[in-house]
């Protein structure tokens, strides 16, 4: 199955916070992609009520960018997941 690649500035679930990382060298659709370990913008929860940031958790399996797994959808270390990403590009794994 497919999704589509997470990009900077892409947003995650829960929170509703932008992704604020990405690859230096690689874009999809003019924007950097989105790895494992790139982060997401601070913020507040019920969960977790003192300020922190989220880092994407999953990623493919097949496909790396920089040596890290190339973010599509999947879960983001705070308890989020990815929410947007490319209309125009997905990747498998």
């Amino acid at each position: 199955m497919t999704a589509a690649v997470g990009r900077l500035d892409d947003n995650c679930t829960g929170h509703s916070c932008p992704s604020v990382a990405g690859s230096n060298n690689v874009t999809v659709n003019s924007i950097k992609v989105l790895r494992v370990d790139d982060g997401y913008a601070s913020h507040t929860c019920s969960a977790i009520p003192e300020t922190h940031g989220g880092s994407q958790a999953v990623g493919s399996s097949s496909v790396t960018v920089n040596g890290k797994p190339l973010a599509r959808g999947g879960g983001v270390s705070c308890g989020g997941t990815l929410a947007q990403g490319s209309n125009t590009v997905t990747v498998g794994g």
